[in-house]
């Protein structure tokens, strides 16, 4: 779905111009990359943290891990900002790991951008790359991302996973690849021993896919934009807006969006989280595995990117916005998960995508944590065309504009009477007119004797008339609006 494109974006445009930026994207970037690397490069302890030979991250912690006897071990590649870290990987089941972990320069909405390597002479080996949350207050050697032997491809693992990717490579130029999905049966401890990672296949099956993220021998740069807030979030990429759902992260590797199939022939862009994060906490951390190998399995890792739209940059959180028609009415309904210091939102229209002016206010609920329902009738539609947006306004002043634009379609020139009563020989009605029109009105019985006229000049929307009518028992009587050569007649009871 294509939307405008806010200015805002402009001033983040230093973050890969191909790549996508968040609507309402926070300025600050978190970028690690191994130029300034410590120590002397080779084997590092799986049990102590790695400040003496990996560079201090700009935020949180970063730590490489290696099991015992394994033969696996880190090094470094090259000079500056393109230094490479490679990770030889373990020859046994146990994994070698290198992991970024509590880093505060991010969101529940949270992009990762990283290129991996595989190189050419890899026959057998796994790889994984997982991303979730790290408390601040979590003591080291307890989740996955700072504990060396915590990992399972089948169990929940302590509340830390969002999502993750796993490459199995046995042979060839194309590693089989997964995405970690939601547990189907009963946790860890029971008989279910059903993959967390659930394959993309390329035969044509279901999840069908063609080529793996993971070509072998050259950079592959993958870009996670991930969505563990109640809401939908936007980015931009290329001048066109994409919607990530609630719970959900989108995939692209070397400009190319991936996507699964859950029924043959329908792709799927929204990868479902694996259900082992809780909502609305950061994604924070992110871990790079590797082990199985029997052929020398290396794999560089570049600079590592995060970007984040900050908690406090949508007060109000829009779960949904349309518009129906009523008749010459339009109803716009929207709803909202949680609102904070919400003072009123703004009804926007226009005849065309562009030229957008406030035509309402509707007051908002200040600060709750309760969904909440609004709803506004445009009395006064455009003839033809309408589109519709939100704006929100904060009890201090600041102003949020909601992307998602409505679009609803009237008659082009609509007309309706409607009458209202009588009271003392005089009828009272309403007529609606999309254009300002001279009309007359007449009132006559069944037999279409005229009992009363008018002339009036109807301005744009509702016209509130009256005719004299004395004299007239009860009974049907027949009012007609005269356009031009247009009629319409309303019957009503006197």
């Amino acid at each position: 779905m294509k939307k405008l494109l806010l200015p805002a974006l402009c001033a983040l445009s230093s973050f890969v111009s191909a790549q996508g930026v968040w609507v309402n994207q926070a300025s600050t970037i978190y970028s690690y990359d191994f130029s300034a690397s410590a120590g002397t490069p080779g084997y590092s302890s799986g049990s102590t943290a790695s400040s003496a030979f990996l560079p201090v991250p700009p935020s949180g912690l970063a730590k490489v891990m290696l099991p015992a006897n394994s033969n696996s071990q880190f090094t470094f590649s090259g000079t500056g900002t393109a230094t490479k870290m490679i990770a030889k990987a373990s020859t046994t089941a146990d994994y070698s790991k290198f992991s970024l972990y509590k880093n505060t320069t991010t969101s529940a909405v949270t992009s990762i951008i990283v290129t991996l390597k595989l190189n050419a002479g890899t026959n057998t080996g796994n790889v994984f790359f997982v991303f979730g949350n790290t408390s601040d207050d979590a003591a080291d050697e307890t989740n996955i991302y700072n504990d060396p032997t915590l990992f399972s491809t089948y169990y929940d693992n302590g509340q830390s996973i969002f999502g993750g990717l796993s490459f199995d490579i046995y042979g060839g130029d194309s590693p089989a690849w997964a995405y970690r999905r939601g547990r189907t049966g009963p946790d860890g401890s029971g008989s279910d021993v059903t993959p967390r990672f659930i394959e993309v296949a390329y035969d044509g099956s279901f999840n069908s896919q063609t080529g793996t993220p993971l070509t072998k021998d050259i950079d592959n740069t993958f870009e996670f934009y991930c969505n563990n807030s109640p809401s939908p979030a936007d980015y931009v990429r290329n001048s066109v807006t994409y919607t990530v759902l609630p719970g959900a992260y989108h995939l692209w590797v070397n400009n190319n969006q991936k996507s699964y199939q859950i029924s043959a022939g329908v792709p799927q862009y929204n990868f479902p989280a694996s259900t082992e994060n809780t909502t609305n906490t950061s994604i924070n951390s992110v871990g790079i595995f590797t082990a199985n190998s029997s052929s020398d399995l290396q794999l560089s890792v570049g600079k590592i990117e995060m970007a984040y739209v900050p908690a406090s940059t949508l007060p109000v959180k829009l779960l949904s916005f349309d518009a129906v028609t009523l008749k010459n009415k339009v109803q716009l309904n929207w709803a909202t998960a949680s609102e904070k210091d919400n003072s009123y939102f703004e009804v926007l229209r226009s005849a065309n995508p562009t030229d957008f002016k406030v035509i309402d206010k509707v007051a908002g609920n200040n600060t709750t944590n309760t969904p909440q329902n609004y709803q506004y009738i445009d009395k006064n539609p455009l003839a033809g065309t309408s589109y519709y947006q939100l704006r929100q306004i904060d009890l201090d002043g600041t102003i949020h504009q909601y992307s998602k634009t409505v679009v609803v379609k009237t008659l082009d020139n609509p007309t309706e009477i409607t009458v209202l009563g009588s009271s003392s020989g005089i009828i009272k009605m309403s007529i609606y007119t999309a254009v300002v029109k001279n009309s007359t009105v007449t009132i006559t019985d069944m037999n279409g004797r005229k009992l009363s006229q008018g002339n009036f000049e109807l301005k744009e929307g509702y016209n509130d008339i009256e005719l004299p009518v004395n004299g007239i028992s009860k009974g049907v009587y027949v009012a007609t609006l005269i356009t031009g050569n247009q009629r319409q007649s309303v019957k009503f009871l006197k």
